[in-house]
């Protein structure tokens, strides 16, 4: 039998119990106090394996919200120790056994759920795991693990800070795969890419084991950078094998796709099964050849727009009939071909990025720490989307150096306008900047831009054009405008270009002269991409240039 001293810093111990290495020791991500069995087991490993022993050893004490032994509570601390030589009494456990005999697991899936522009909860994608069962042609009654923060009916700004700040309780649950599929596939129009994951049976029965003492017994602050659902599923998978080291892997803080990319560099995720949004099957349905074909379609159609949108009480009835109809029909329907698309998650470029900028008359240094573009790359990421998150810049100008650029949010959502009809695009960029323009040469101030209108895309979406009302409000002085912006953007295999004309007229101060900025973008790789771009405005029927420069990029 091991010493308690030695097993207690073993990376199998630390990672059951979600233990992190501190300056000063150790301390649990876990912020439920069933969790831990010691006084002080939160801060001391040894402690709490010390306690774990000896509560395995007893029969009579009850833990955890089941109110069970120990060994029913905490299988897998239990596997674990009995792996180590420890030999525990027999204990009855109806409870977790017949909750396991219910998951007749095989394999294990990684799940990736594309981004959702339109909620703040879902803009970098989702993670979860699929558990495999047995049964052929039966995936959609799998079940799934996700993790996620207990909202209520929080949203938007709310949920944004409340994510940020640690205001949540973040929780692991299962539910049936069809119904995670019904919410992103069919209500979110999400993509999700399906990654198997090499994880052997002994791992994926401690993974479920674990599972159970998470839900059993605690819960983990929800935080919206770090201890998020990217995290924890990691963290679940290292429990269940604790040779992969993943969150030695990671960066500081983790985002979705982090998780994809961690795992896949670890090569242990397989080849990914591509299953589309409803809205993307539909899209790619041809001319319907006969009546059976052309009522599939707008059935499909009813129900994306029911789940998008909702019908009216006038569309609820056409749809109703229109199910009759088709159920007198045996014709089976013809199945739908849809092509992979460009957002499989490993494939994309780095998400975090940096870059250095030479111009004319100045340097400037960059730093993006999340995740996209409207002249990165698409591959990996939603054509024609951006989400910047945290973006900084600072200028040198003449041996004096500055502050240009700090960004918390920079999102465009171009939704096209297509066959199903108009929905809006916007765009909304907030936090401080150094308008160099017309404000001031050398302060900083808040600063926000917003605007709302419609898009389209053409030439298998190379091509997109967008026209925006737009508004401005800037903390110097007070000044706020509002007027219009348009957008045009052309994209090849691994270049892009894109030009924006803004035209804002003044609401406490005068009128702003037309401006209009040109950017494009090689890709060298996936790591590497260099840009051009130019920013001029037309004042007084003369065209004067502020910025021009080249820039490297590097993603990471």
């Amino acid at each position: 039998m091991q010493s308690a001293r030695a097993s207690s810093l073993t990376p199998a111990w630390l990672n059951l119990v979600h233990y992190q290495k501190t300056l000063t020791g150790y301390k649990s991500e876990a912020d439920g106090a069933g969790f831990f069995l010691a006084s002080d087991g939160r801060t001391n490993p040894q402690a709490e394996l010390k306690a774990t022993i000896k509560a395995l050893q007893e029969t009579s004490k009850t833990y955890g919200r089941i109110k069970a032994p120990a060994a029913c509570v905490f299988p897998a601390r239990k596997k674990y120790l009995e792996q180590q030589g420890h030999v525990f009494p027999s204990v009855a456990c109806p409870d977790f056994e017949a909750w396991r005999q219910g998951l007749p697991v095989t394999k294990i899936s990684l799940v990736f759920a594309t981004a959702y522009p339109n909620n703040p909860a879902s803009m970098f994608g989702h993670t979860f795991l699929r558990l495999n069962g047995p049964g052929e042609g039966k995936d959609l009654l799998d079940y799934v693990v996700n993790f996620a923060a207990t909202t209520g009916e929080a949203g938007g700004v709310e949920f944004a800070l409340f994510g940020v700040f640690g205001g949540y309780e973040g929780h692991y649950s299962l539910a049936p795969y069809f119904i995670k599929v019904n919410e992103y596939n069919h209500g979110e129009a999400r993509d999700l890419w399906e990654y198997p994951v090499s994880l052997s049976p002994a791992g994926v029965d401690m993974l479920l084991a674990h599972l159970w003492e998470l839900e059993a017994s605690t819960h983990f602050d929800y935080y919206f950078f770090d201890e998020n659902c990217s995290w924890q599923i990691l963290r679940l998978l290292e429990a269940a094998d604790p040779t992969w080291k993943l969150s030695e892997r990671t960066p500081f803080y983790v985002i979705p796709g982090d998780t994809v990319k961690v795992l896949q560099k670890t090569g242990k995720l397989g080849v990914p099964v591509f299953r589309p949004s409803l809205r993307r099957s539909w899209l790619a349905r041809g001319k319907p050849l006969d009546k059976t074909e052309k009522m599939d379609g707008e059935l499909q159609r009813f129900r994306l727009n029911d789940r998008l949108d909702g019908l009216s009480d006038e569309e609820k009835e056409s749809y109703h009939q229109l199910l009759t109809l088709r159920a007198k029909d045996p014709t089976p329907p013809t199945p739908v071909l849809v092509a992979p698309a460009t957002n499989r998650p490993d494939q994309g470029h780095g998400l975090r990025r940096m870059g250095l900028v030479v111009g004319d008359g100045f340097r400037r240094a960059e730093l993006r720490l999340a995740q996209h573009d409207l002249l990165d790359e698409d591959a990996g990421h939603e054509r024609w989307s951006q989400l910047d998150v945290l973006r900084l810049s600072a200028d040198e100008i003449e041996g004096r150096v500055f502050l240009r650029e700090v960004t918390l949010a920079d999102v465009v959502s171009l939704h096209p306008w297509d066959k199903l009809g108009w929905r809006p695009s916007w765009f909304l960029k907030f936090g401080a900047e150094t308008p160099r323009e017309f404000l001031c040469e050398k302060c900083t101030t808040a600063a926000f831009h917003g605007g709302l209108g419609t898009s389209w895309r053409f030439q298998d979406e190379r091509i997109v054009l967008g026209f925006f009302a737009a508004s401005a409000a800037y903390g110097y002085q007070l000044t706020s405008a509002a007027g219009v912006r348009g957008l045009v953007g052309v994209a090849g295999e691994r270049w892009k270009i894109l030009t924006t004309v803004e035209r804002l007229w003044g609401i406490s101060e005068g009128d702003f002269p037309w401006q209009a900025e040109l950017g494009a973008s090689w890709s060298v790789n996936s790591d590497w991409a260099l840009r051009i771009f130019t920013i001029r405005q037309l004042l007084e029927k003369q065209v004067r240039p502020l910025e021009s420069g080249l820039s490297l990029q590097y993603y990471f």
